[in-house]
């Protein structure tokens, strides 16, 4: 069938077209998490090729987010920034957070499962 819309076989009616067209532009801007993720790496790289220091970024982060002219905003950008660099260079810090919690759950839901040991008629 595709090669006889490209041989132009197949003729479009008007609305089928509007409905491509839409299709089109919704599949164009809907961006994954990977595609985002993908941008805000290549533009870690791009600020760190054109000299952009991380006091600049993180300035200019603070203009997109609640309550630019605060203190925590600027250290949310820049542990932002501290943050995809670390990713960037290997690091795992979410996955190695969450092991470890599930890690913990693990062992505090096998202590509950495990019943004490009473001595029964013992003074200790």
């Amino acid at each position: 069938m595709l090669t006889h819309i490209l041989q132009g076989q197949i003729k479009f009616t008007g609305e089928q077209m509007l409905q491509d067209r839409v299709l089109t532009k919704l599949t164009k801007s809907c961006e994954t998490q990977q595609t985002r993720a993908r941008k805000e790496f290549k533009s870690l790289a791009r600020a760190e090729v054109n000299n952009i220091s991380e006091k600049e970024l993180a300035a200019e982060m603070t203009k997109d987010m609640d309550n630019p002219n605060s203190a925590s905003t600027l250290i949310q950008a820049a542990t932002s920034i501290l943050y995809m660099k670390a990713v960037k260079n290997g690091s795992t810090p979410m996955t190695d957070a969450v092991n470890r919690c599930l890690k913990k759950k693990k062992t505090v839901n096998e202590d509950k499962n495990t019943l004490p040991l009473l001595c029964i008629g013992s003074d200790e």
